[in-house]
């Protein structure tokens, strides 16, 4: 599984103390700052840029006024979350935030998200949106998402307030973590049912949805530019978002770690150059692999 990103825990002082281990740091502090540190050097260098039509990045001047859209759906309570974007898998591969340490954001969920690495970086994003999802609640009970993809109402429901926005930033996450990595499920109403859809036995979890490329194509008609981040462990069907003229370019972000995400909008704007590279072959169709 890649993870774009670590998270260290202080206990490791407790081998200090037993002269099995000389710790440089002096304090539980000095153990975060530089933790975080690495973390954001990771996610610099990690990113990998898949698409720049007609040099949509860096995001420069009025293009920094964003909305900031997302497809979030996560089938169990296996990840760790905040703003509305993986930042690990579950099981071993989990990760403490330390969400309970900065609890008085704009999110609820830690202080380590997408929005505030916006207002570290200078953007002016649509707080009408933002809290339109905080009203719709969290990750695991389809209030704002299910498997199609982001409900269009909910979105549609701020269409008022996009006008003062250039840019639509649309995040796609999903969750990758042991048994659930290939989910092929459809919906009953709000709930999850267990099988693949007979309608569409191609579906899979892996591929860009319905209501997603209706988000995409949505947003299009209403912001200059669309850029989308892919915030997954795994490869999935990205040639949707690569051919179609309504996706201007698409960053791979991976799993960012504890606090990588508030370190994505630097690289947007060209703070730091996108510079990774990806390590497998994403092939356009999965039902053509043998293993499918």
């Amino acid at each position: 599984m890649l993870i774009n990103g670590l998270s260290f825990r202080s206990g490791f002082n407790a081998l200090a103390a037993t002269n099995q281990y000389e710790s440089k740091y002096e304090t539980k502090e000095a153990i975060t700052e530089a933790q975080h540190a690495l973390n954001q050097k990771i996610v610099e260098e990690g990113n990998v840029l898949l698409k720049n039509r007609n040099n949509a990045l860096p995001l420069k001047g009025d293009d920094k006024k964003v909305t900031v859209f997302h497809s979030f759906f996560n089938p169990g309570d296996w990840s760790q979350s905040e703003g509305y974007m993986v930042l690990s898998g579950g099981g071993s591969g989990n990760i403490w935030t330390g969400s309970s340490d900065c609890p008085d954001t704009e999110t609820s969920h830690g202080c380590h998200t997408i929005y505030n690495g916006l207002n570290d970086h200078g953007y002016d994003y649509n707080k009408a949106m933002l809290n339109e999802y905080n009203k719709h609640g969290g990750f695991y009970d389809a209030k704002f998402c299910d498997m199609n993809g982001p409900k269009m109402n909910i979105v549609k429901g701020q269409e008022s307030t996009f006008t003062d926005y250039n840019t639509a930033i649309i995040t796609i996450s999903r969750l990758e973590t042991e048994s659930i990595d290939n989910y092929t499920l459809t919906m009953d109403g709000d709930k999850i049912a267990y099988e693949r859809d007979p309608a569409k036995p191609e579906s899979h979890y892996l591929q860009i949805r319905d209501n997603e490329k209706e988000l995409i194509e949505y947003a299009k008609s209403k912001f200059g530019k669309v850029v989308v981040l892919l915030n997954t462990a795994a490869p999935i069907e990205i040639d949707y978002l690569k051919t179609s003229e309504n996706v201007d370019a698409v960053v791979w972000v991976g799993y960012p770690g504890e606090s990588g995400l508030k370190d994505i909008p630097g690289v947007l704007d060209g703070t730091v150059n996108p510079s990774g590279r990806l390590v497998d072959t994403w092939a356009k169709d999965f039902s053509q692999d043998p293993t499918y």
